[in-house]
């Protein structure tokens, strides 16, 4: 009879992965069978190996070797892994987090990412790394959801879309979890059926939407939004006009067009941040919005070729004068720059105005046109109070980032 021959051990093959850091700490928590630090240690301690590595792809590789090193690392690792979800629909990752999920990770996901919900799959195709493997009932604590669509299918319309997801929403999602929710898929009002049941959203950010001919305005059976402070659509439709009826809507972004509905003054009564940047608003309007929405701090427009050129700036400062509370002004489609900034560091309409950005044309070197924008800023120390930054070509990354800078400093200021 022959000799047992002793097993070896197979070389790990996460070894490769893993940074000196990485199997120090698996060592030390692998020689113990009982937890030897509290879960806030546990916590940090992850937190540090994981921050070592900057970009986020590198971040969530170290996670899920931190993750299978011990059960003690597991749940701390797979804590953050899973705290913000990137699902890409039909492709092999996605199936791979939902049966994390599935299995025992559901409840850590606070931010979730929805992309590629196309079509319905052909019949015969596997389910698991589509919508339905997502285990919405055991969600507890998400907040955050966006759901996103190829450009191509953007453009195909309602009818091609997957309208599992929201079936799936309605009938799963755990009641009061939401406080934000955006979409890009083209919406009815039906599709939000699942937020009824959301009561504690604050914000709400629609792409696109059915034609308004397919949207009834009405609000009955819709629940009262109270928290619901933020709403961001593309046009004035019947579904905004629905939702701004049961809500108490401060800050309001429209992309397209705009005009007023006819119990207008009754929903612009609380805004006080309105952005209407890619909106031509006639002087006429101007002189209504100011009317309706006495409350506002930020006002963005653009100003279109309704106004007289010459007198555009003088004519828009005199009517938003009549706002007590605007601090930050924003509006594009200026003929010209000439007399724009002189004409706001001598005026003494706007009284609490400390931030100023607009845009103008002017010619190219190519024979066409390019936008170009200014910054002011009220400062005593200034000359005539205000500080002008330099012009600079105009880009939207730059007029967000002031944007968020003025609803910063106007909060901070309590106002």
């Amino acid at each position: 009879m022959g000799r047992r021959q002793s097993k070896r051990s197979k070389p790990s093959n996460r070894v490769a992965d893993e940074t000196p850091a990485v199997r120090a700490l698996a060592a030390r928590t692998s020689s113990s069978h009982q937890a030897w630090l509290p879960p806030e240690i546990l916590s940090m301690i992850v937190s540090e190996v994981a921050g070592i590595s900057v970009v986020g792809r590198e971040k969530n590789s170290t996670l899920h070797v931190l993750a299978r090193t011990s059960r003690f690392l597991q749940a701390e690792a797979e804590r953050k892994l899973y705290f913000n979800i990137d699902f890409r629909v039909g492709e092999p990752e996605a199936e791979a987090i939902a049966a994390v999920l599935q299995l025992r990770a559901a409840r850590y996901v606070r931010s979730l990412s929805i992309q590629k919900n196309g079509p319905f799959l052909r019949r015969g195709r596997s389910s698991k790394g589509t919508i339905s493997a997502l285990p919405f009932s055991s969600m507890t604590n998400l907040q955050f959801l966006v759901i996103h669509n190829e450009p191509a299918a953007t453009q195909r319309g309602r009818q091609d879309t997957n309208r599992e997801l929201f079936r799936l929403l309605e009938q799963d999602l755990p009641h009061g979890v939401l406080t934000m929710f955006a979409c890009s898929i083209p919406l009815h009002l039906s599709d939000l059926h699942f937020l009824w049941r959301q009561p504690n959203l604050k914000g709400l950010l629609i792409f696109h939407t059915a034609p308004a001919a397919a949207v009834p305005w009405s609000n009955s059976g819709l629940p009262s939004f109270s928290k619901l402070t933020t709403l961001e659509a593309p046009d004035m439709d019947n579904m905004v006009l629905s939702v701004m009826a049961v809500s108490k809507i401060r800050r309001l972004t429209i992309r397209n067009t705009f005009d007023f509905p006819a119990n207008w003054f009754s929903l612009a009564s609380h805004i006080v941040r309105l952005d209407l940047l890619t909106c031509v608003i006639p002087p006429g309007m101007l002189e209504h919005l100011v009317a309706s929405a006495p409350r506002l701090q930020i006002l963005l427009f653009a100003a279109g070729s309704r106004w007289e050129p010459e007198h555009v700036a003088k004519d828009a400062l005199e009517i938003l004068g009549r706002l007590p509370d605007l601090m930050a002004l924003g509006f594009t489609e200026m003929p010209s720059r000439e007399s724009v900034a002189d004409l706001i560091k001598d005026g003494q309409e706007c009284k609490a105005l400390e931030s100023v950005l607009f845009v103008y044309v002017t010619d190219s070197d190519s024979g066409g046109i390019e936008p170009y924008q200014v910054e002011m800023t009220k400062s005593g120390s200034a000359e005539g109070g205000w500080t002008v930054a330099p012009d600079r070509p105009f880009d939207l990354l730059s007029l967000t980032l002031w944007l968020c800078a003025q609803e910063s400093r106007i909060t901070e200021q309590g106002a």
